[in-house]
This record gives C-alpha cells, structure tokens and sequence, in this order.
C-alpha cells in the first residue's frame, strides 16, 4: 500500500485472458492512505479504510464505501476522531429490515467503550448499512461494541465463513 493511492476496479475476460480498462473510483489524494478493500455481498459497493497520517503515531483511520461502479463518490461511514477505524468487512448475508436490504459491516477500532474501556485497545465494532439508499448515502449508521469480546485483550480482524453446500 502507498500512502496516497488510487482505488481502481478492472473488468477481467476469462475467454481472452485480458483485462478492461481501469474505472477509478478514488482518486489519488496526497496527504491520505487508502487500503483495506472488501466487496459488499451483492458486489455492488467497496468498503475500505482512508487513513490521515499513515505510518505516524498520529495516524487518524475511518471507514469510507463507495459504489463498484463509480457512479457516486466515496462516503465516509465513521469518524475523524483521534480513533482508528480499520479493516472494514461485509458479513456475508444480507439481511431484510421492514423490507429493505441490510448488510451488516464489521471493522477494529480503538474507540473507547462506555465506561467499561478506554480509548486505545482495539475491539471489533459491527454498523448496519442499507444498499438501496443510494440516493440518500448517509454518514453511517451508529456502530455497536460486538458482544463476547474480552476487553483485557486486543480483538482483530473479524472474518466470516459462508457455508458450502455438501
């Protein structure tokens, strides 16, 4: 990763075994990092981490998604805070509220917790967020503390596992 690049997506033919032209969907931005890529479920949107300060003790992460296909900008989903909000993924199922779709995000951050933690031991985080908003994107719905962690220990890097059929 190099503080400052570019997120690009490139279409891929199997038949030909070359690849399309790159559709940028975050353009280079000196000063800032953008790494951590993950694919939403339904492959329409990218979840990834844009850090301030890359490499410095200083350093200042949030979580930003933007659409697969470039046809609207990058959002930021949490806080410019003196927090770190890395490594963003999508649980795999999506999920229905009222009738609309809803995936759920999980990312680390070193947030403080209540009263129970104080700012600076990462513990893994979980927001929801509704694909078809896409005409109203929003800051980000509140992020909630995921249960059954110990909060002696540092928690990384939450992944999930689909079942396959037997």
């Amino acid at each position: 990763m190099t503080a400052g690049a570019s997120i690009v997506v490139r279409s891929y033919d199997d038949v030909h075994g070359s690849f399309g032209t790159p559709n940028e969907l975050v353009p280079y931005a000196a000063g800032t990092a953008n790494y951590f890529v993950a694919w939403s479920p339904d492959g329409e949107w990218l979840v990834f981490t844009r850090a301030i300060g890359w490499g410095t003790i200083d350093m200042q992460a949030s979580i930003w998604i933007v659409r697969a296909d470039g046809s609207t900008p990058p959002v930021q989903l949490t806080g410019w805070t003196q927090q770190t909000d890395i490594h963003a993924r999508f649980v795999p199922q999506a999920s229905a509220v009222g009738g609309e779709r809803m995936f759920f995000l999980t990312f680390e951050s070193i947030d403080a917790f209540g009263e129970q933690l104080a700012a600076g031991r990462t513990q893994l985080w979980m927001m929801p967020f509704y694909p078809d908003r896409a005409h109203d994107l929003y800051a980000g719905e509140p992020a909630f503390h995921v249960p059954a962690q110990s909060l002696a220990t540092d928690n990384r890097l939450l992944q999930w596992a689909v079942p396959t059929a037997r």
